[in-house]
C-alpha cells in the first residue's frame, strides 16, 4: 500500500478517484498501519489530507473509505473530527481506525468518548477505543 501511495502522490496530476480505483488490489488494514502513515507523512500533508477527505466522503466501497480514513488518521486535523466521527458510526469496520484518528487530534479524548457513546454497540465499545499504540494528546 505504501508504494501505491508513494506512486500516487508523486504524480501531481493524480486524482483521489484514481487512487480509489486501484486500492482494491491491496490489503488496507482497519487498524493503524505504520507504512500507510509513513507514506502519508512523506507526501505533501495538504494533498494527503485532501485525498483522505475525498475518499471518506466520496468512496463507494470499504477499501477506498478505509484508505481515506487511514490517511486522515496519519495527517488529519481538528477539522476532520466530525467527518471521522460520522464514518466511525457507520459500521464496526471503521470504528478502530476512526478511534485512532480521533485520539491523535486535539480534543481527541472527548471525540473518542462521543463516538463510543453513540456507537451501535453501545458506550464503552472496544471498537471505539484507540489501539494500545495510540496516544491521546
Amino acid at each position: 500500500m505504501a508504494l501505491l501511495l508513494d506512486t500516487h502522490f508523486a504524480r501531481g496530476s493524480a486524482s483521489p478517484g484514481e487512487l480509489a480505483a486501484v486500492c482494491h488490489d491491496v490489503h488496507i488494514p482497519i487498524h493503524p498501519d505504520e507504512h500507510i502513515t509513513a507514506a502519508a507523512e512523506r507526501a505533501d500533508g495538504r494533498r494527503a489530507r485532501e485525498t483522505g477527505r475525498w475518499l471518506v466522503r466520496h468512496g463507494t466501497d470499504r477499501c477506498s473509505v478505509t484508505l481515506g480514513l487511514a490517511l486522515i488518521a496519519a495527517v488529519g486535523t481538528a477539522d476532520d473530527i466530525r467527518r471521522v466521527q460520522t464514518i466511525g458510526l457507520l459500521s464496526d469496520w471503521f470504528g478502530p481506525l476512526a478511534a485512532h484518528a480521533l485520539a491523535r487530534l486535539p480534543e481527541g479524548a472527548e471525540a473518542v468518548a462521543w463516538l463510543a457513546e453513540r456507537s451501535p454497540a453501545g458506550g464503552g465499545s472496544t471498537r471505539c477505543t484507540p489501539s494500545a499504540d495510540s496516544t491521546i494528546p
